[in-house]
């Protein structure tokens, strides 16, 4: 009702919005189902660009971070057309594979009952169950492009994501068990882990 009511009156709107899990930089996170959604519709309501504050962590944000650019640009085009050929290009084999696992991390985010943004519904996304899920997606997106070097390399980008997404799990547990300890032993190693991402290059 909002957006109808400006762009009745309205000369010309934009959207400032954001491009990652606020406050949060630590895990996986899709926002695919509602650019989707929510750029083309806005397009049509009048908007007439958007801004986008993101974070250079393709880890973590890869495709939904193409496709912001893509339909930032030209909302016109269909959404699901560019992820389809997003996932054709980068993954080669891997494709459906890769597919699954980003867009299983998609609806876990898009079915959260509320939006919390930050560390605080995390636990619900990323259960023992779905990370069990993701894990055995990626190692059978890894098996199909084994031998196939750039391939192997895009793959890796999202696996070091997912790991990201199991260090914050290990963290999680700790912290409930009031394993002072083990948490700062797993925070060191999480940090270690992440300073090695700065410093590696990708295809």
């Amino acid at each position: 009702n909002v957006i109808e009511g400006w762009s009745s009156c309205a000369a010309s709107m934009g959207l400032r919005t954001y491009n990652y899990n606020l406050a949060d930089l630590q895990v996986p996170f899709s926002k695919i189902s509602t650019w989707s959604h929510d750029l083309p519709y806005l397009y049509k309501r009048g908007f007439i660009g958007a801004n986008f504050e993101s974070f250079d962590e393709w880890e973590i944000y890869g495709p939904h971070l193409y496709l912001s650019m893509r339909l930032g640009y030209d909302p016109r085009l269909d959404p699901w057309e560019i992820m389809a050929d997003y996932w054709d290009k980068s993954y080669g084999p891997a494709a459906e594979a890769m597919e699954k696992y980003w867009m299983e991390i998609d609806k876990a985010f898009i079915n959260l009952k509320t939006d919390t943004g930050s560390i605080h519904a995390l636990h619900h996304v990323y259960t023992p169950e779905r990370l069990k899920m993701l894990d055995a997606l990626m190692a059978e997106a890894e098996k199909l492009v084994k031998g196939r070097k750039i391939l192997e390399d895009r793959v890796d980008i999202a696996r070091r994501g997912l790991t990201r997404a199991f260090f914050w799990r290990r963290w999680f547990d700790a912290v409930n068990r009031g394993d002072i300890e083990g948490m700062g032993e797993i925070v060191k190693e999480w940090t270690e882990f992440l300073a090695e991402s700065k410093t590696r290059k990708h295809a």
